[in-house]
């Protein structure tokens, strides 16, 4: 056992003391530290560190590698494609409508009220069209397929068609043996139906449902629209419509493509009402009852019971006295956390401890 002297045993309380002194300031800043963090408001979208998203990256010059420009073609939905409903009553075409593409010499003009594609004698095949802004959903398109003059074959038509490929189109056909109507799918077999001599305006029509896509044609105002064709693998991606004339062979001769009233408008569903196809007669009966008179029924009440000697006695309550009123109790309060002082108090309390341990050691 190793016996200390009188002076050794000073130094070691002191020692103790100064250890127990630093452990209790260094409890009680930490104690002081953790109350203010834990009192601070701290709004969570708000961090106090900035993230380097927040930092500025420097704008790309006109001659950066980096620096590329995308031209976004607008799409519209058939709700606000309706405002480029045409009916060609201005001088020249509406170029903010219509982008017009002509070849072989071709003209594309308005005269008398109606778009006018006029293509001089080729040699070989030629077209020229006009086309609209791209488009999404479901859609009913008209035009009025107003005639076609050539000395030999011609067309004049409506596609809907995404990316140059025809995806839906209804065309009048004029060739030596007679005028039709017909329409196609993509790469599908044509279905024509043949017009009447002396046919005027035709009103041709596509309509779009999700994938079915139908074609209608109508011979005067008024009539109802006679379906050529419908497919129900259609295309359902955005696409644009062209209005088209072409020249055929053998002899590739002039031909003048006239349009007018040209429309675009939402697919919408009819409401139908249903039509009673008899008359139903109810048979009413009516039988009287007597209304019951109410009466006043006596409540009774407790009698009451004499207590015994230095006790109440029961007092007599009516049975029936309407609602009562249910007391209310006062929410009362969490107690709350007593602070910092509590957790001094303990530091304290235990260091004091440690030293008078260390003072009877000695």
């Amino acid at each position: 056992m190793i016996v200390l002297n009188q002076k050794q045993k000073r130094i070691l309380l002191i020692l103790g003391v100064v250890a127990v002194l630093l452990l209790a300031m260094v409890a009680i800043i930490t104690a002081i530290r953790l109350q203010q963090v834990g009192t601070e408001p701290v709004a969570p979208s708000v961090p106090k560190s900035k993230p380097r998203a927040e930092e500025v990256i420097p704008t790309p010059g006109p001659n950066s590698a980096c620096r590329k420009t995308w031209t976004i073609a607008a799409v519209l939905t058939c709700s606000d494609a309706s405002r480029f409903n045409d009916d060609f009553s201005t001088s020249s075409l509406d170029t903010t409508k219509w982008t017009p593409t002509t070849n072989g010499g071709a003209t594309i003009s308005i005269s008398g009220g109606q778009l006018v594609i006029s293509i001089p004698q080729q040699t070989s095949q030629q077209f020229s069209n006009v086309r609209s802004q791209n488009i999404s959903g479901d859609f009913v398109v008209e035009v009025d397929l107003v005639s076609v003059q050539t000395g030999d074959s011609g067309s004049v038509e409506m596609s809907f068609l995404d990316s140059g490929e025809v995806k839906a189109r209804v065309s009048r056909y004029k060739s030596p043996s007679g005028e039709r109507v017909e329409t196609s799918f993509g790469e599908s077999t044509p279905v024509s139906v043949d017009l009447p001599i002396g046919t005027g305006s035709v009103r041709a029509r596509i309509v779009r449902e999700g994938s079915t896509i139908r074609t209608y044609y109508r011979l005067s105002e008024g009539s109802v629209f006679n379906l050529i064709a419908e497919t129900t693998s259609g295309f359902v991606g955005e696409g644009m419509f062209e209005l088209f004339s072409v020249t055929f062979p053998p002899d590739f001769p002039a031909t003048v493509a006239r349009f007018d009233n040209f429309t675009i408008a939402c697919l919408t569903t009819p409401t139908l009402t249903p039509t009673p196809t008899g008359t139903i007669t109810p048979t009413v009966t009516l039988t009287a009852t007597p209304t019951p008179t109410a009466t006043n029924t006596p409540q009774p009440t407790n009698t009451p019971v004499p207590g015994t000697p230095g006790q109440a006695t029961n007092t007599p309550v009516p049975l029936a006295q309407g609602p009562t009123a249910i007391p209310t109790v006062p929410q009362q309060s969490l107690p709350q956390a007593g602070g910092i002082l509590p957790t001094i108090g303990a530091v304290v309390g235990g260091l004091g401890i440690i030293l008078l341990g260390l003072l009877l050691l000695l």
